[in-house]
């Protein structure tokens, strides 16, 4: 059975970054995420800037 060499874009579930991972090298719960993995830097989006502010506020009501 051939695999396949290409690349997909994924999201992680705990970072919820996107990046792009072979299909061929993906295995179930595997640890691929380079932000996860400190390999590569997370910049945040502005959505997620504006979540994590609301979600830091509640904590200092």
């Amino acid at each position: 059975m051939e695999t396949t060499k290409m690349d997909a874009l994924w999201r992680c579930p705990k970072c919820n970054g996107e990046y792009r991972y072979s299909i061929a090298e993906r295995k179930v719960g595997d640890d691929s995420c380079p932000y996860c993995q400190d390999r590569k830097r997370f910049i945040f989006s502005n959505q997620q800037i504006v979540i994590a502010l609301e979600e830091y506020g509640k904590g200092m009501l």
